[in-house]
Formats: structure tokens, sequence, C-alpha cells
């Protein structure tokens, strides 16, 4: 996960996205969690 989140910002136990079915809660989660962030640093709601 660290490669596929390009450093990741927390402490996790690893794991990768690379291969993995879209249907895989943990990889379709960290990319709908990514796109509510990004949408919130562009909305000037966050920081980062």
């Amino acid at each position: 996960i660290i490669v596929d989140t390009y450093g990741g910002y927390a402490r996790h136990g690893g794991g990768a996205f690379s291969g993995k079915d879209p249907s895989k809660v943990d990889r379709s989660a960290a990319y709908a969690t990514r796109w509510v962030a990004k949408n919130l640093v562009a909305a000037g709601a966050a920081d980062r």
C-alpha cells in the first residue's frame, strides 16, 4: 500500500492494491477516500 498510495500518510500493516480486483473493499475504500480528500483540498476545506 505504501507504493500504491504514494508514500502513505499514516502507519499501516502493509499490503498492496496492485493486481487486486476492484471489488475488494480495501482497494475501493482507499480510492473513494482519496477522491474525497482530493476534493476537500480542491474546495479549500483542507490544506492537504
